[in-house]
């Protein structure tokens, strides 16, 4: 490569980095769903809070005890996927810029219960030769009052998460993070995985 085609692939090269300045990081709304919002959605989907979560769809895992249930996409609940849809969007263009262009799955409702110390082990949300492996946002809500409950605080790049209730986070799926283990109380939280080609 001589030196002017190098110096030229060089500078785009940079600028294209430029484009991605924090995909190592998180992206945060502060309650970004209203206390009454919270406590709608808890009411209607935590009675239905029956199934022991699997690990990527299929699997049980000593890595998590949680137990979830899914809220569909319909006339009753389109507020809430609207709103995870609008933030994740201004996320990404703020922060990860990457390439979203799926809402595969419906938003999974998971509560974490003192009962048996509720809790997700450091994982991340990408799988490996499988649809999963194209997720490329997720995004946590977190629906329970702090006072409510000890421990379960979630972890992201080892990173503490505040508790405050409507709090919405946003991260590359490829982040490890975690739910540790809920000491008193009980936790409850949305989450949502939006899909794009496969990684480069």
């Amino acid at each position: 490569m001589d030196t002017v085609t190098r110096d030229k692939y060089d500078k785009t090269l940079f600028d294209f980095v430029k484009k991605y300045p924090n995909q190592l990081n998180y992206y945060f709304f502060e309650k970004g769903f209203s206390s009454e919002e919270c406590k709608k959605i808890c009411d209607s989907f935590l009675p239905k809070c029956e199934n022991e979560a699997t690990v990527f769809g299929n699997s049980l895992s000593e890595k998590r005890r949680t137990s979830v249930t899914w809220i569909p996409r319909n006339a009753s609940t389109n507020w809430i996927y609207e709103k995870l849809i609008r933030m994740a969007k201004e996320a990404n263009d703020a922060m990860f810029n990457l390439q979203v262009t799926t809402l595969r799955d419906d938003i999974q409702f998971a509560s974490y219960d003192e009962a048996n110390q509720g809790m997700y082990a450091s994982h991340v949300d990408v799988g490996a030769e499988d649809e999963y492996s194209c997720r490329k946002l997720s995004i946590s809500v977190q629906l329970t009052n702090p006072d409510d409950y000890e421990g379960g605080e979630l972890i992201i790049n080892n990173k503490l998460i505040g508790k405050t209730q409507g709090n919405v986070i946003v991260f590359p799926s490829f982040l490890e993070h975690e739910v540790q283990p809920v000491l008193k109380g009980n936790r409850q939280s949305l989450v949502l995985w939006f899909y794009g080609p496969p990684y480069m």
